[in-house]
């Protein structure tokens, strides 16, 4: 007699499926949070990747196309917004460009994006983390149609946001950000909806620009700690920031306004950064106080009188609260 086994029952079927998943996920939960941090890191300086991100800053939504090479070690991005004003953010290593239209009011604030440049010592420090985040594994789950986990970094003060991190159980490529205030409204969430693995010849991925944008800034790199550290034109310094932020860039450029320049200084925490401006103040700042919230950044300005009793204007931009970037502001002394 020969048997013959008969088919699998759709019940039995279902059960063995949800043990090999369960089985993957337990392979996966053995990552501990701090682990899979690590591996994002580490990620994001060796795989090419690339695909369509949804942002959302707390009042708008923007679709962006976003492009992300690893040529020769070094990290080369792409991203283009696909809807509102045409521009393009290009990144190859320490070189950093903005292209715009010669309309965009973005490039009237270019000797403050100039002047902002990009740290080249922004790199999380993990074993520090622990001390201002409790951070911890905090589900599963499917961004992109991909298998992910969520790490969540809570605040053990109230001086920044919460953020969840969903990364990909694969490739361990960072496919979601969420920033929630203390309330857990939403402030600022990115995540892809479209992903791609960018493994074929990188030709067939170039980068080459062929956009007919009219106008390009460039960028600038901050100088190290260390040179800020022996900068004798700084005069002034800040009495608090929020702990486990430290130094990790700085840049000073020269004004039209005789010998005076503008400083500005930039701080993290390894995950989200600050940054503060120092500059001579117009008459027309004089005693002003302003603000302005767009999503998770907040950026705030008054006038102060430095210690030869000259106004100047203080700037603060951050991805922290309100009270906690004011409390920054307000922390600009001047030496003597």
């Amino acid at each position: 007699m020969t048997f013959r086994p008969s088919p699998p029952h759709p019940i039995t079927t279902l059960v063995l499926c949800c043990t090999v998943f369960g089985y993957c996920s337990a392979i996966a939960e053995e990552r501990s949070a701090e682990e899979w941090l690590r591996a994002m890191n580490a990620a994001q300086q060796e795989l090419s990747y690339a695909g369509t991100l949804s942002y959302f800053n707390g009042d708008e939504l923007t679709t962006l196309d976003y492009r992300h090479m690893v040529v020769h070690g070094e990290v080369h991005q792409h991203v283009t917004p696909l809807n509102g004003p045409s521009r393009k953010f290009i990144r190859e290593g320490l070189s950093v460009s903005l292209q715009l239209d010669s309309d965009d009011e973005l490039v009237q604030m270019q000797e403050k994006i100039e002047a902002g440049g990009i740290s080249t010592t922004f790199n999380p420090k993990f074993d520090k983390l622990g001390e201002t985040y409790n951070i911890a594994v905090d589900g599963y789950g499917r961004i992109a149609n991909r298998s992910a986990v969520c790490v969540s970094m809570t605040p053990k003060e109230q001086d920044r946001y919460r953020i969840h991190l969903w990364i990909d159980k694969q490739t361990s490529i960072l496919l979601r950000w969420d920033m929630r205030d203390h309330d857990n409204r939403p402030v600022s969430i990115w995540q892809f909806t479209e992903f791609e693995l960018i493994e074929e010849d990188l030709r067939q991925h170039s980068f080459a620009n062929g956009s007919n944008f009219s106008v390009t800034l460039d960028i600038k790199s901050k100088q190290s700690v260390e040179e800020h550290e022996d900068d004798e034109d700084v005069q002034w310094h800040l009495d608090w920031v929020p702990k486990g932020f430290e130094l990790s860039g700085t840049s000073n450029q020269e004004l039209s306004l005789g010998r005076d320049s503008s400083h500005n200084v930039m701080y993290s925490d390894g995950i989200v950064a600050v940054s503060v401006f120092v500059e001579p103040a117009p008459k027309s700042h004089e005693g002003v106080a302003m603000e302005s919230v767009s999503g998770s950044t907040v950026v705030v300005s008054h006038t102060i009188q430095d210690h030869r009793g000259q106004s100047k204007l203080v700037t603060v931009v951050g991805d922290l609260p309100k009270k906690t970037v004011w409390r920054i502001a307000r922390g600009v002394k001047f030496d003597p």
